[in-house]
């Protein structure tokens, strides 16, 4: 009896020990960029997107009037293992992300072309980014884009972007390291 009560106590040490230990999440690998670019009505341009390139544009022939927009770049010899999403709760609207906002899994992602109008005039503001990756598993990397719209939507700023290159790993709007 006493040799099972003290194969007992050890199991129960051990496994009380076990728990203590810390889960310990990956470190975050932050690459940051100043990107500085300069949409108007006559001038498209893009950011890299991962597998798609993320292009910028204003668009003229809107019903609505203008508008601007992000979508993207499908080009059909271009052949990649994944895809990239912006965060809209909206089915065509950005959500405006506020500096320190966390960016991660719990936003809504949409994949299609979004609109940006709602950040007109309003200073310099952040978009969510995710990059989803194929491969064995599909993995997740989370980044932001900083971007100022003109109150009459005639001149997009793409001030800077960051990345989290840590798989799953959140990002908080404006971090750069």
């Amino acid at each position: 009896m006493r040799k099972i009560l003290f194969i007992i106590s050890i199991i129960l040490t051990m496994l009380l020990s076990s728990c203590n230990d810390k889960i310990e999440m990956p470190e975050d690998v932050i690459v940051y960029s100043e990107i500085n670019k300069t949409v108007t009505v006559s001038n498209i341009d893009s950011i890299d997107g991962g597998c798609k390139n993320l292009n910028f544009k204003i668009d003229t022939n809107n019903v609505a009037g203008e508008q601007v927009l992000i979508y993207k770049k499908l080009d059909p010899l271009l052949d990649c293992d994944g895809y990239c999403q912006l965060v809209s709760s909206n089915t065509n609207m950005l959500d405006v992300i506020n500096k320190n906002e966390t960016i991660s899994e719990s936003n809504s992602w949409n994949g299609d072309t979004v609109y940006i109008d709602n950040f007109a005039g309003k200073g310099e503001k952040f978009i969510g980014y995710r990059a989803v990756s194929y491969g064995s598993n599909t993995s997740y990397y989370y980044g932001w884009i900083k971007v100022e719209l003109s109150a009459d939507k005639r001149l997009l700023k793409i001030i800077s972007r960051a990345d989290n290159l840590t798989e799953s790993n959140p990002i908080k709007a404006g971090q750069v390291e």
